[in-house]
């Protein structure tokens, strides 16, 4: 048994397909209620982050509550290691981005922790650059750091602080114990 199509009788039906088709499109262009930008960029080659550098832990230990509501009472320091392998020659320095939830008091550089049941009030984690002298605001790019060709270790801190003692412009509020957990995701842009 042979199938033969007769052209002549499809190629209407096919216009008129095409023309519903280019109808419809037509509408949901002309039609929309906002819109979406992209941006972006395409560089030759980035560095690879380390498996081990890909979700990090720092762990603050257990800390005396009375550090916390002593005039500028903070935890000790910690380090922020993000381990980069075979960085090309092509880039020469690489600014990194800390997102999560702003802290309700304080400057922008704090991370809020968790409100779980049993949380510490008062206290939040500020960023700052590798010596811990200077804050680096959420969701703003870190100072440039120097790449070499091949393997790069990029170096922060993290404190953990009352935010309402550390401001001398505004009053203070005493801190209370609890636990402490909070997320903060991280970007590197490389240049």
């Amino acid at each position: 048994m042979r199938l033969f199509i007769n052209n002549k009788r499809l190629a209407p039906l096919a216009l008129l397909g095409a023309f519903a088709l280019s109808g419809s499109c037509a509408a949901f262009a002309a039609g929309g209620d906002g819109a979406v930008n992209f941006s972006g960029s395409v560089v030759d080659q980035t560095c690879t982050i380390d498996a081990s550098a890909k979700t990090l832990t720092i762990d603050f230990g257990t800390a005396s509550l009375a550090t916390f509501n002593a005039d500028g009472g903070s935890s000790e320091q910690k380090t922020i290691n993000i381990d980069l392998k075979s960085c090309p020659a092509s880039v020469t320095s690489a600014t990194v981005t800390f997102t999560g939830r702003q802290a309700t008091s304080g400057s922008s550089s704090y991370l809020a922790i968790a409100s779980d049941e049993g949380a510490a009030t008062n206290v939040a984690i500020q960023f700052a650059d590798a010596t811990g002298t200077t804050p680096i605001d959420l969701n703003t790019a870190s100072a440039a750091m120097p790449i070499v060709e091949g393997d790069n270790t990029l170096r922060y801190t993290a404190i953990l602080s009352n935010p309402t003692l550390s401001d001398p412009n505004t009053t203070g509020s005493l801190a209370t114990a609890g636990t402490i957990n909070a997320t903060a995701q991280y970007s590197i842009n490389y240049q």
